[in-house]
């Protein structure tokens, strides 16, 4: 049998093989990539170990950071939550951009689930200068809206009362 017969084979194992492994792989249950699921009812959610995270990777990052913030909104760490509860919308004045214990209540929210346009007392934010009428747009802006479960997370942080945790 000649060499290069024998390599043949092996790529054909190797083939073969390959889709094996990967799914074998993907079946890693304990993969941690993103919030997966909803934590249980009843459970703490901590603005340092939940929602900063979401703030930080899809917020921040060019948008609700630095020294100039849209809406003058600072979504990075150690400064979210003097930003953001019981602090007044730029956008939409007769709402609190997080109102503890009641999420429904809270602008953020609106603004996450593209609910914001049924808001009738806008007005555009000086310090945006994207802004735009009807209190703006979806966020994140730019990028992908957030998850059902990230907004879960940030929606029962607000509800337990959105401490600085």
């Amino acid at each position: 049998m000649s060499a290069g017969g024998s390599s043949w084979r092996w790529v054909v194992f190797a083939t073969a093989l390959l889709p094996a492994l990967l799914a074998a792989a993907c079946t890693n249950q304990d993969a941690v990539l993103g919030v997966v699921t909803p934590p249980p009812a009843g459970t703490p959610v901590s603005l340092s170990k939940d929602v900063q995270v979401i703030f930080s990777a899809k917020c921040g990052p060019g948008c609700h950071s630095g020294s100039n913030p849209f809406a003058g909104m600072s979504l990075e760490d150690g400064k979210s939550h003097a930003a953001t509860v019981d602090k007044t919308s730029c956008e939409a004045p007769g709402l609190k951009r997080v109102k503890p214990f009641d999420s429904l209540g809270s602008y953020m929210i609106l603004k996450l689930e593209d609910r914001q346009s049924s808001i009738t007392s806008c007005v555009i934010c000086a310090t945006d200068p994207f802004a735009l009428p009807n209190c703006g747009r979806l966020m994140p802006f730019g990028g992908p809206p957030l998850s059902d479960v990230e907004i879960t997370l940030i929606r029962t942080w607000i509800d337990q009362g959105a401490q600085d945790n």
